[in-house]
């Protein structure tokens, strides 16, 4: 009797569920990876927007400081025209809205994102120092008086899915036009 061979070639049951198995898990995880890289770069483009805002508000600062030493204090008032001129040109295709809300604080409206942001301006001590940097006055040998110097902190503060986020700057300024080099 002949026996008959039969060849055939293809996947059985088995090999295919495994397939379909594997499949599943990779697409699972590109869809979760995917979803984290868009939640990270929505993140982040709020961050560059509050890094703008704080490092715009610093700069309005330092004119601020150019043109009257006397009259930067952590109670002086914005003024309107010229921060909420730069910020709304600066932002006007995003079709941002702000405003100042008092002596320290500026509200912006940028992209359905409320930004607030908060100017303190304090005399230089060795207890504020340490916001610029870890050296004392005294251990680097070279003392500036506060009423020479001021520590400036800009605080940006967001809502990301109902989470507070903030950004801080800190630098100091210096009133340049007074200090003598021997």
């Amino acid at each position: 009797m002949k026996k008959l061979h039969n060849n055939q070639s293809g996947f059985g049951l088995i090999e295919v569920i495994i397939g379909i198995t594997m499949l599943l898990i990779t697409s699972t995880a590109a869809l979760s990876l995917s979803h984290t890289v868009t939640t990270a770069e929505r993140l982040n483009e709020k961050r560059v927007v509050a890094y703008n805002l704080a490092q715009q508000v610093i700069e309005e600062i330092r004119r601020k400081r150019d043109s009257n030493w006397d009259d930067l204090k952590a109670e002086t008032r914005w003024e309107d025209s010229d921060i909420l001129d730069d910020l709304n040109n600066y932002y006007a295709t995003t079709g941002s809205e702000c405003e100042v809300q008092s002596t320290s604080e500026i509200v912006c409206d940028i992209d359905n994102t409320e930004y607030t942001v908060t100017k303190n301006i304090d005399e230089l001590t060795d207890d504020n120092i340490s916001g610029l940097h870890d050296i004392a006055n005294d251990d680097r040998g070279s003392y500036i008086s506060g009423t020479l110097a001021k520590r400036v902190e800009v605080v940006v503060e967001w809502f990301d899915k109902g989470e507070p986020q903030d950004l801080s700057l800190v630098t100091m300024l210096s009133d340049w036009s007074s200090i003598s080099y021997q």
